[in-house]
């Protein structure tokens, strides 16, 4: 799937660069009186290009570029770095008050920036807000897991919400529940297990989790876990939760038994083939961040189980109460608060969430922040209607239901919330510390509150 998606993409690049080309030329190829008279300002901008993020940061600059050609662009590439050196070395920059003008970050498993909040908290990133960009076009549930205190630091590009793509036979021959909420979910997937299938490409931890969940049980301004009856009640749902989708994790020597991505090799590294063995239950993306969100990348995977006889159907990991899940966001921009160059950052934003580079750049990585491609996809498989600008996979016509389902559930999306890996990690630690001291919920969180504490205060 992974080198058809490729084609894909490279071949909407050079149609898209060709129609911009187009539309920039006038009826005679010769500027106008008010060109001649007004040329535009020059922009300049400088970015860091790390291993990860490299070529997704390349494809949003040459749409940058296309639609601003009086800006240069400095790159500085870093990408000889491994991701934990290139942590290091941004952070130092941006701390010692130098660094890129604006930075594009990983929010997945290869997290760019790890520290998010400490820099949060010593003023290295700018609030977006006070550069008056126009993110009119943006979902405004989504743009709020981009606030930290209230203010708009982070340019959300795209989001998970945790579609998992599967057989209704499949779904029924090991009796999974998606009804009702989290635990029951988590608790269906036991005879997959026993069985020796796979229900995840890896496990993940309460990083998706909390945004999904919506769980605001940080407080920033006091730097301290949540306390009270209720932080303590969905802790411990979600530590039970947690504890049923891989049992035993914690337990020696099982650690790595739910990372099924490490034995793909075993599968000529093809999910789809992974899949059609019948190993792995459901498509989704790796820790429920990427490309495999996006409804486009779902249609391969749904022609494959229609070939096999069977019946493709679209559902989202349920939340702890059941209600309507929060979008956990994957690529974020940041400004640094030094740069001098406030103008070619506001324009890299708009650019970056507008319909072009989200078409280009934000969907092979999740769901499009940009509502009106939203509103393109959903013209083209919903009333089968196309502006023959806009192209989207369509391998296969989809189930009845299984189109509807996905922008349904974008619809009735509630606001997103703000975790960087740092704090997310000391919150898994006391669903870790729940599941060796026997189930104690007030002793676990009273050690990851000590943690969370000491790490945001410090």
């Amino acid at each position: 799937m992974k080198k058809s998606i490729v084609r894909w993409i490279s071949a909407i690049l050079i149609s898209a660069a060709a129609l911009t080309a187009s539309a920039s030329c006038g009826s005679d190829g010769q500027p106008d009186d008010a060109d001649r008279n007004e040329a535009p300002e020059q922009l300049e901008l400088s970015v860091y290009l790390d291993g990860y993020t490299k070529d997704y940061m390349n494809a949003i600059l040459d749409q940058y570029v296309r639609e601003n050609p009086n800006v240069t662009v400095s790159s500085r590439d870093l990408t000889a770095l491994n991701i934990p050196d290139y942590r290091t070395k941004l952070a130092n920059d941006l701390m010692a008050g130098e660094g890129p003008d604006i930075v594009l970050v990983s929010n997945t498993t290869n997290n760019t920036i790890q520290n998010l909040t400490k820099l949060l908290q010593n003023d290295i990133f700018m609030d977006i807000d006070t550069l008056s960009p126009d993110l009119s076009m943006c979902s405004r549930k989504v743009l709020s897991a981009g606030k930290y205190l209230g203010r708009q630091y982070m340019a959300p590009l795209n989001y998970s919400i945790g579609f998992m793509v599967s057989s209704a036979e499949r779904i029924a021959e090991y009796g999974v529940e998606f009804g009702s909420d989290l635990e029951s979910f988590a608790g269906s997937l036991a005879a997959l297990y026993d069985d020796g299938k796979y229900a995840f490409l890896e496990p993940f931890t309460t990083e998706f989790l909390y945004r999904q969940n919506r769980l605001e049980l940080i407080d920033h301004k006091s730097c301290g876990l949540r306390t009270g009856s209720d932080a303590e009640k969905l802790l411990q749902s979600l530590s039970e939760a947690y504890l049923k989708l891989f049992p035993g994790i914690f337990e020696s020597g099982k650690s790595g038994e739910y990372d099924f991505k490490s034995k793909l090799k075993d599968y000529g590294g093809s999910v789809d083939r992974a899949y059609g063995s019948g190993d792995l239950v459901f498509y989704s993306a790796p820790a429920f961040m990427g490309y495999f969100e996006n409804l486009s990348y779902m249609n391969p995977a749904c022609a494959q189980i229609l070939e096999s006889g069977e019946a493709p159907v679209l559902n989202v990991i349920p939340t702890l109460d059941g209600s309507a899940p929060s979008p956990s966001v994957n690529y974020i921009l940041l400004v640094n608060a030094n740069t001098k160059n406030n103008d070619a950052c506001r324009k890299l934003i708009e650019s970056a969430v507008g319909i072009e580079s989200q078409y280009l750049c934000g969907m092979p990585s999740g769901i499009p922040v940009n509502n009106e491609l939203i509103g393109k996809m959903r013209s083209f498989y919903l009333d089968g209607e196309s502006d023959g600008r806009y192209e989207f996979n369509d391998k296969c016509d989809f189930p009845e239901g299984f189109a509807e389902l996905w922008f349904d559930t974008i619809e009735a999306l509630e606001d997103g919330v703000y975790i960087d890996v740092m704090t997310s990690g000391r919150l898994f630690s006391i669903i870790r510390e729940y599941s060796s001291n026997g189930g104690n919920i007030e002793s676990a969180i009273e050690t990851g509150s000590r943690n969370i504490s000491l790490y945001l205060s410090e």
